[in-house]
């Protein structure tokens, strides 16, 4: 049997090895979080951290919102089908705004076979072709809007969206200053041109474009967000 003075120490030796055992684990707990930390931390800034885009709400970078038809007076098809056109076309834009776009897709599709020749309709079918990421398709209906309506600034600016999202940049730019030919005041135009100019390297003509839009938006989020961006811009651009 061991000496009482022996036993206690065997005991404190143990008690001494648990505890270490327990502070290694504890070190190696708290290395492997910060570790963890680290790597989501560099994996956000790499790849996920937001562009001033992604921080604009998703109709900005199209028209703001979807918009009312507005048949035109000549209209070949009869007061009946118009009205049934719009009411279709209405239940649409609410479908749009609470994120149903293939629901909304479909009635706008049934608005455009009673009303071939709205570019509203054909606009606002872009959109909801846009919102699902069918850049294609939502291209060909604004392309048909503008075939229907040369001096249509919202289409011109939705287009220049699909072209920008698809790469085509020099036509993007083109489209956007088309709008912004046709509306001066068009404030979404401003902005998206300033974002695209800023994204390649265009930095005098992009800040131009942000200060117009500033004196002719009346979204206040979006306007703190655009001067909080523009010392950074102008220390840039010298």
């Amino acid at each position: 049997a061991l000496r009482s003075s022996e036993a206690q120490a065997l005991r404190s030796g143990h008690k001494i090895f648990r505890d270490r055992g327990a502070e290694r684990d504890g070190r190696a707990y708290i290395i492997a979080v910060c570790a963890a930390t680290i790597l989501v931390c560099v994996f956000y800034l790499m790849y996920a951290k937001p562009s001033i885009k992604d921080l604009l709400p998703e109709g900005l970078t199209s028209a703001r919102a979807p918009l009312p038809i507005q048949l035109p007076p000549d209209t070949a098809h009869s007061e009946a089908s118009g009205a049934k056109a719009g009411a279709l076309n209405n239940t649409a834009v609410i479908e749009i705004k609470q994120g149903r776009y293939g629901s909304a897709e479909a009635l706008l599709n049934q608005a455009i076979a009673l009303e071939q020749n709205s570019p509203e309709l054909y606009n606002n079918l872009g959109m909801a072709l846009k919102l699902q990421r069918r850049y294609g398709e939502a291209a060909a209906a604004y392309e048909k809007a503008i075939s229907l309506k040369p001096d249509y600034p919202e289409a011109l600016n939705n287009l220049a969206v699909v072209s920008e999202l698809t790469g085509n940049l020099k036509r993007a730019i083109e489209l956007y200053g088309k709008a912004i030919t046709l509306r001066p005041s068009y404030a979404e135009a401003h902005l998206n041109m300033g974002l695209l100019l800023e994204a390649t390297g265009n930095l005098l003509e992009a800040e131009n474009h942000f200060l117009l839009f500033l004196n002719l938006s009346s979204d206040p989020v979006l306007k703190q967000k655009i001067r909080a961006r523009l010392p950074s811009l102008q220390k840039q651009a010298g």
